[in-house]
């Protein structure tokens, strides 16, 4: 799956993505409040300046991933891979 197919699938009410691969994305400004990304590859994924409040991002790999002014408030981290993962000013 790709980025454009996701903000779809995203906007036609789908919150369920779970085990995907969207590693080496960019999602930077994106929308994605509630979205299930767990155990999902995200590696290296741009989430600059996105929305990703309330999401289950659990048991998910955001290993270099870049979250620079991101929104997690109320995000699901557990067992979430954020190994050189970019966090610079998000909330």
């Amino acid at each position: 799956m790709d980025a454009s197919e996701l903000m779809q699938r995203y906007a036609d009410g789908e919150r369920d993505f779970a085990q995907v691969d969207l590693s080496r994305a960019n999602l930077s400004e994106a929308i994605l409040n509630q979205i299930n990304l767990s155990g999902a590859n995200l590696s290296k994924t741009n989430f600059h300046k996105a929305h990703l409040v309330d999401a289950n991002l659990s048991n998910a790999d955001l290993s270099t991933a870049y979250l620079t002014e991101t929104q997690l408030q109320g995000a699901n981290l557990q067992a979430t891979n954020l190994h050189k993962a970019d966090l610079g000013r998000a909330k």
